[in-house]
């Protein structure tokens, strides 16, 4: 029996390959927006407690004051750099997804042509077979 030799195998490793790349790439910015967020959130927390600490006087307003104004800059910053995150990974997701469906649409004809393949095989050998036992009748 012939070894089955898929022609397009060239073709379906690299769809493979592409897709863990893209896979990679989706996981890698889901990793950037949870850091953008934690980093928000960490801001915030400063911010909540900076705003809850009483000022003993008109300096320590001042400096609480600004303190409070630049940290309000940082977590709007820090939304903005989350919504262009969000945007850079719904991107990834869509790349994965379309990678994954071309090797997966690859590894269906490859599963198509295998089972043809030994169909072929199996309709070969039983034409052997029943060649063998009509030669064997007439001996």
């Amino acid at each position: 029996m012939a070894k089955f030799k898929f022609r397009l195998e060239t073709v379906r490793k690299v769809r493979d390959r592409a897709r863990e790349d893209a896979k990679r790439e989706y996981l890698e910015a889901i990793a950037r927006r949870v850091q953008a967020e934690a980093e928000r959130d960490e801001i915030q927390k400063r911010l909540a407690a900076i705003a809850s600490f009483p000022a003993r006087d008109i300096t320590d307003r001042f400096s609480q004051d600004a303190m409070i104004l630049r940290l309000t800059d940082d977590v709007s910053s820090q939304e903005t750099v989350i919504s262009i995150l969000l945007i850079e990974e719904d991107e990834a997701r869509r790349a994965y997804l379309q990678a994954r469906q071309d090797a997966e649409a690859i590894e269906r004809l490859r599963e198509k042509r295998h089972a043809e393949w030994l169909a072929e095989e199996d309709r070969l050998e039983n034409l052997a077979l029943d060649e063998w036992a009509t030669q064997r009748r007439w001996a």
